[in-house]
């Protein structure tokens, strides 16, 4: 494969008519805050930092583990969730990234919050990203408005569907020995890109079975897990220690400062200059009323 889809995203530049880049069976447009990368079958990867909304379409690529995939379906990943993925068979994949929506649109996509993305299919976004495929890869590219028009439209029904409730498939709880052992692995490397793919050769089991059992005993995706014990680190050294948000960002795994920012105040409500200054009000506080008492 040409590159991969986070790096494909950011290639072309921004422009005020649309810009098109071709790398083998990789496309590319970028016009009006959006950008938009369309892969042939092929090999598929995906390192994504969470910094923007980034809605994906899989044309193609059934995953031969999971009978309960469909053929075609959806994934819509809000700001500040990252994500990666590595699939070795052939896959045809639409990506849409939202560099710039309106106000209400972008708190849409943030109020999905906490609740985990799936893959989901849905007959409408099917026909919108149809349309969108056929105008990237058969028409001329000088109609941008309507390229960001059917973006955004893909994104607003995409929000629909994702807010419904969809049932899933129960399954049983990863045993707390191999539990145990993945758990220890995130701790142990906490700093560094963890696949989901390496953390269930460590629980020895197939990608897709491994995320659903991790999720029934934790209550938490791989993911989500892992993002939950980043900020719970960068809560106790912004509390231990004097180092900048930078520098914690990157000690633990975030893609900047911005990245780890919006992940905290989503999880726990402030940021973390301002959860730093009360942790250490309170200190104060407390040092002062036990000197008073002493």
């Amino acid at each position: 494969m040409s590159s991969p889809p986070s790096q494909g995203l950011a290639a072309a530049g921004a422009s005020s008519v649309p810009t098109a880049l071709r790398d083998g069976e990789v496309a590319y447009v970028q016009y009006g805050g959006v950008r938009i990368r369309h892969q042939a079958p092929g090999p598929f990867s995906l390192d994504w930092k969470g910094e923007q909304p980034l809605l994906l379409y899989r044309f193609s690529g059934r995953r031969a583990a999971d009978a309960q995939t469909p053929p075609e379906a959806f994934v819509l990943l809000p700001p500040g969730l990252s994500a990666d993925c590595d699939e070795a068979g052939p896959m045809e994949v639409l990506a849409v990234a939202y560099d710039r929506l309106p106000h209400p649109l972008r708190e849409a996509v943030q109020g999905l919050g906490e609740a985990e993305p799936q893959e989901q299919a849905d007959p409408g976004l099917r026909a919108l990203a149809h349309e969108m495929r056929r105008v990237v890869l058969g028409e001329r590219l000088d109609h941008g408005d309507y390229l960001t028009g059917l973006a955004r439209t893909m994104l607003l029904r995409a929000l629909q569907v994702a807010g419904e409730p969809s049932p899933r498939p129960r399954s049983a709880p990863l045993p707390p020995a191999r539990l145990r052992r993945v758990v220890q692995a995130i701790e142990d490397h906490l700093p560094e890109p963890l696949a989901v793919a390496e953390l269930a050769d460590i629980a020895g089991l197939s990608r897709t079975h491994f995320t659903r059992a991790f999720e029934s005993a934790t209550g938490q995706t791989p993911h989500r897990f892992i993002l939950s014990r980043r900020l719970a680190r960068a809560r106790e050294m912004l509390q231990a220690t004097d180092l900048d948000l930078a520098s914690i960002a990157v000690r633990l795994g975030f893609s900047s400062h911005s990245h780890l920012a919006t992940a905290f105040r989503r999880a726990f409500g402030t940021t973390p200059s301002a959860y730093r200054r009360a942790r250490r009000e309170a200190a104060d506080t407390s040092q002062r009323w036990i000197g008073s008492v002493v």
